[in-house]
C-alpha cells in the first residue's frame, strides 16, 4: 500500500489524496468514504489501467517519464490536451469542495461534471485501441454520478453536486451511440423529445406520425415555454426534466402543432 509522505504530492492533492484513500478503504468497499467522488474518480483510472501501472507511478513518484502516471493514461490515445484539463479540473474540483465544507450552505460543484465527462473521454479512448467488454464497460458506467444511477448513494450526490444531474448520463450513452453504431452523429431528421416527457403532457407517440419537423418543433416549444426553459438552451433537456420533477401536478394545458 502507498505511504503518505507530508512533503510531496503526487501531480497534484486531488491525484495524490485520491491515491491515498483508494489504498486506505478499497477493503472496505461498501464504505463511504471508497464510494466518494475523490475515491471513484480513481477507481475508474484504475478500471481503466490497472493498479499496478498506478502504484507503481506513485512509489517512484514518476509523474510524466517513461512508465509514469501521464505516460499510462495517454497510451491509449487520450489527447494530451485532455489529460492536462482533467488533471486541472480534478484540482478544481477538489479545491472547491473543500472550501464547501467549511460551509453551512453548500452550492453546486462546477468541476463536477466536467471531471467525469473527461473520464468518459478516457474510456472511449482506450476502448478504441484495446475494446472493453461488456461487462468490464458497464462496471465504469455504474460507477458515474448520474441522477439516473440505480445506486441510491450516486444519484443523490449528483442530484445535490450540480445543476444538470442527466448530462454525464447523456454525454456516455451519446459517445456508446457512436461506439455501437460506428457513425459519426448528425443531425437527426425528426427531433423529439423522450417519449416519457410527452406522457407527462399527455401526448400519445402516434400523434407524431402525421406531423412534419416544423409542427413537432412547434410542440416542443410549448412544452418548454410552459417551464419557462429556453428551447435554444443546450442544457434544455436536462433544465425540462428537472422542472418536471419539481412539478406538484400535471401540466393543464392545450398544446397546438
Amino acid at each position: 500500500m502507498p505511504k503518505s509522505n507530508e512533503r510531496y504530492i503526487f501531480i497534484n492533492n486531488a491525484i495524490n489524496d485520491s491515491i491515498i484513500m483508494y489504498y486506505n478503504y478499497k477493503d472496505k468497499p461498501f464504505s463511504k468514504e471508497f464510494n466518494s467522488f475523490l475515491v471513484t474518480i480513481m477507481r475508474m483510472i484504475v478500471l481503466l489501467y490497472g493498479e499496478l501501472d498506478i502504484t507503481n507511478c506513485y512509489h517512484t513518484k514518476n509523474e510524466k517519464g517513461m512508465g509514469g502516471f501521464d505516460t499510462n493514461l495517454l497510451k491509449f490515445g487520450l489527447p494530451p490536451v485532455k489529460l492536462e484539463r482533467f488533471k486541472q479540473n480534478f484540482e478544481k474540483y477538489y479545491e472547491f469542495d473543500m472550501r464547501q465544507k467549511r460551509l453551512h450552505i453548500k452550492r453546486k460543484n462546477p468541476y463536477f461534471n466536467t471531471v467525469q465527462k473527461l473520464m468518459i473521454d478516457m474510456m472511449f479512448a482506450k476502448n478504441k485501441r484495446s475494446p472493453m467488454d461488456s461487462k468490464k464497460a458497464k462496471e465504469f458506467y455504474d460507477l458515474l454520478f448520474t441522477a439516473n444511477s440505480l445506486d441510491f448513494y450516486r444519484r443523490t450526490f449528483a442530484i445535490l453536486s450540480t445543476n444538470y444531474p442527466y448530462e454525464v448520463d447523456e454525454y456516455f450513452r451519446k459517445n456508446m451511440f457512436m461506439i455501437s453504431n460506428k457513425i459519426k452523429i448528425v443531425p437527426i431528421k425528426r427531433r423529439l423529445l423522450p417519449q416519457d416527457i410527452y406522457d407527462f403532457f399527455g401526448i400519445k407517440q402516434s400523434l407524431f406520425e402525421k406531423f412534419t419537423q416544423h409542427q413537432i418543433d412547434n410542440i416542443n416549444k410549448q412544452i418548454y415555454d410552459y417551464y419557462g426553459v429556453d428551447s435554444r438552451d443546450y442544457q434544455k433537456e436536462n433544465k425540462l426534466r428537472i422542472a418536471i420533477s419539481q412539478a406538484k401536478k400535471r401540466p393543464n394545458i392545450r398544446i397546438v402543432a
